[in-house]
């Protein structure tokens, strides 16, 4: 299954704000507990991360998940 570009760009700002708090891919496995596999997996576009995950990464990087749902 192939990603969307939107995730593919969401996939890649993850990295990007790992990167701006000065972080490895292995120190945000352990403050996270998500494998440093998976972390890489998903900044390198094979996996799409559910919420859960998504939401202890950016928590373990000083950061929160933010759900806004479409109206229409």
């Amino acid at each position: 299954m192939a990603l969307s570009q939107e995730l593919i760009s969401f996939n890649n700002s993850l990295k990007q704000v790992r990167r701006d708090v000065d972080m490895t891919q292995e120190e945000l496995a352990v403050r996270s507990g998500v494998s440093r596999s998976y972390i890489s997996q998903i900044e390198t576009n094979y996996r799409q991360p559910t919420a859960f995950i998504l939401n202890s990464l950016l928590m373990s990087m000083g950061h929160r998940l933010t759900i806004v749902k479409d109206c229409d």
